[in-house]
C-alpha cells in the first residue's frame, strides 16, 4: 500500500513522536528551533510532511520550495521503521510530486576520520541508489561542511542561496552560509 502524507501540525496524533524524531535524528548543530520549523512551514515556500503506512507513522520530510528548485532540508525515518524501504518511498513520492523540479539536498562529506564515517558512507549510498548525485557545489554552514546532491537535474545555485535566505530570514546574520 502506498504511503500517505499529512502536513505536520500540533493537531496530528503523532505530533510528539515527529518532534522527538526530529530531535534525535540529526546532530545538535544541524537543528533549528522546532517552533521556527513550524512557523516557516505555514508559508507556501515550505512543506513539512509526516508519512504514514496505513495509520503507522514512518517518517517526515521538510522541503523548502523556490522557483525551479526544491530543497530537501530534512528527511528522517523512524528508527523502528528502518530498512523497510520507507526512506526510498518518501524520496520517490517527492520526486513524483514535482517531476520537472530538481530536488537538492545536503549530506556530510565523506571523511574516514569522522566519528560517523560509516553513517556518512551509508547515507551517500542511500541517496545515490535513489538517483541523487554529487554536485560541484560544497556548502559550509556555521563551520560545518556539506556536499550538495541533486536528483540528476540541473539547478541554479542561486535558487539554493535564496532558499537559505528565505528560511533563515530575519536571522541571516546568525547563520554563516557559504555556497561555492
Amino acid at each position: 500500500m502506498p504511503l500517505t502524507a499529512q502536513t505536520v501540525s500540533k493537531h496530528l496524533t503523532d505530533y510528539d513522536q515527529i518532534k522527538d524524531l526530529y530531535h534525535t535524528a540529526f546532530p545538535e548543530e544541524e537543528l533549528v528551533k522546532w517552533s521556527w520549523l513550524l512557523r516557516k512551514s505555514r508559508s507556501k515556500n515550505a512543506e513539512f510532511l509526516a508519512y504514514y503506512d496505513q495509520n503507522r507513522f514512518v517518517g517526515f520530510s521538510y522541503m523548502i520550495h523556490q522557483p525551479n528548485l526544491d530543497f530537501l532540508f530534512y528527511l528522517a525515518v523512524d528508527p523502528d521503521q528502518h530498512s523497510r524501504g520507507y526512506g526510498g518511498q518518501i524520496l520517490d513520492w517527492l520526486n513524483a510530486k514535482n517531476p520537472d523540479v530538481p530536488i537538492v539536498l545536503e549530506v556530510e562529506p565523506l571523511d574516514e576520520q569522522a566519528d560517523n564515517a560509516e553513517q556518512r558512507q551509508r547515507r551517500l549510498k542511500f541517496y545515490q541508489s535513489h538517483g541523487f548525485n554529487s554536485t560541484n557545489h560544497p556548502t559550509t554552514e556555521d563551520g560545518t561542511k556539506y556536499t550538495i546532491l541533486t536528483n540528476g537535474q540541473d539547478f541554479d545555485i542561486q535558487q539554493l542561496a535564496k532558499a537559505y535566505h528565505w528560511f533563515y530570514r530575519p536571522f541571516n546574520h546568525r547563520h554563516h552560509i557559504k555556497i561555492k
